[in-house]
């Protein structure tokens, strides 16, 4: 099942990049908890500041298999050149299934708050960008139970598509039109 939504999302994620030319995608990786993390990462730019990320992450821990849906939106004011900041706030949807002795003990689903602080570099020549932030997350738990705040530093490195070649104005094609004039001989 969780192979099914990976691939159901990476095909999204592919179309979307294939569409738009202000996207970006790439791997993610973060430590939350102790575990480690990995995943895609789909970005959506809107105007200069604002922009959107998609993420989908599994853990890379043997005891218990967490997919994790991601949604986040992002300001990203320029800090100096090439460097900008990163505002975010978001929603993440864990599903979590634990296991035992080869055995599925439990199956959890994770609703969290994610805020994101972080720092963007967008590689001038190549189109990467390299991310390295924080995201703090809270359960939204609907039991009683005090669920700790996690903190998953985390570093993501994007591909940006490059944009299409629009020519300048003074070489975009002209039309001339060809005039001839009749003029008359003097007679001598």
């Amino acid at each position: 099942m969780k192979k099914h939504i990976i691939a159901i999302f990476m095909a999204s994620l592919l179309s979307l990049a294939v569409q738009a030319q202000q996207n970006s995608f790439g791997l993610r990786t973060e430590l939350m908890g102790g575990t480690p993390y990995a995943g895609f990462s789909y970005q959506h730019t809107f105007g200069e500041k604002w922009q959107m990320e998609l993420d989908a992450t599994t853990s890379l821990n043997s005891q218990f298999h967490n997919l994790s849906l991601i949604g986040l939106a992002q300001y990203r004011p320029r800090l100096v050149g090439n460097l900008y900041g990163l505002l975010g706030l978001g929603v993440e949807v864990g599903f979590i299934d634990m296991t035992h002795n080869n055995e599925t003990v439990s199956h959890h689903v994770s609703p969290m708050v994610v805020g994101q602080i972080g720092l963007l570099y967008s590689i001038k020549n190549i189109p990467i960008d390299i991310t390295f932030d924080m995201r703090i997350k809270q359960w939204i738990a609907s039991d009683d139970q005090v669920h700790p705040m996690l903190a998953a530093p985390g570093i993501c490195i994007s591909f940006r598509p490059p944009k299409p070649h629009k020519p300048e104005p003074k070489y975009q094609r002209t039309q001339y039109t060809l005039v001839a004039y009749d003029t008359p001989i003097a007679a001598e």
